[in-house]
């Protein structure tokens, strides 16, 4: 099979969705922060399971980021004969939200490593470092998801005026899309997870659609 652009991105939605699945398993089994209580609980937790918080981050940021930039550009190639401006404006938003994946990741693997250098001699330094460390993670891509939300409209409303996928699959992003958009109101967690899970199903089917055009 000649890996096409159209192919690699579809590979690269299956790859996001993986991620998303890892991730999900990965706290729900392995990172239980319960018992955990307080700042120098949060810095505990950290430096007890640094390990799996940093493969945590390289795979939900660092691959999830790279696997976005390649289905952006194959989106972008697949409908901007149709819709060029449009096509444009939804991969500018695509190519920042995976920048802000990127950063995400990188900022909580740095932060690790530098609150395990400091804890040994100052325990409470390091505590309110990677307090800090944790705010501009989440404000980069871990707790608002107002970009990707707004990528994943655009991209479906560019889908169901020129019939690049079905009907179903765009109406399913635009709705997923509207819970990312919600999630920049305060106190918007659950909402937070609800994305997460929908874009997995999401991710596949997209996934699909791009590897064998007539499943989608």
């Amino acid at each position: 099979m000649r890996l096409t652009l159209a192919k690699a991105g579809g590979l690269a939605s299956l790859t996001i969705a993986a991620t998303y699945l890892f991730g999900f398993a990965l706290f729900i089994f392995v990172l239980d922060s319960s018992g955990y209580e307080g700042l120098a609980g949060r810095l505990a937790f950290a430096t007890d399971n640094w390990a799996a918080l940093t493969l945590a981050m390289i795979v939900l940021y660092l691959v999830c980021g790279s696997a976005l930039i390649v289905l952006v550009c194959a989106l972008y190639e697949r409908m901007r004969d149709t819709m060029r401006g449009a096509s444009l404006v939804a991969a500018g938003f695509g190519l920042a939200w995976a920048t802000l994946l990127l950063a995400s990741g990188m900022v909580s693997i740095t932060g690790i490593q530098s609150v395990m250098q400091i804890a040994a001699d100052d325990a409470e330094s390091a505590a309110t470092i990677w307090a800090a460390v944790g705010t501009v993670q989440n404000g980069l891509g871990g707790g608002i998801e107002f970009v990707g939300g707004a990528w994943s409209i655009l991209v479906s409303i560019i889908a169901l005026k020129t019939g690049t996928f079905s009907r179903p699959l765009a109406w399913l992003g635009i709705a997923l899309g509207l819970v990312g958009l919600a999630t920049a109101w305060p106190l918007s967690e659950e909402l937070t997870s609800i994305f997460g899970l929908g874009q997995i199903v999401w991710f596949i089917w997209l996934g699909v659609a791009l590897i064998r055009p007539s499943k989608a």
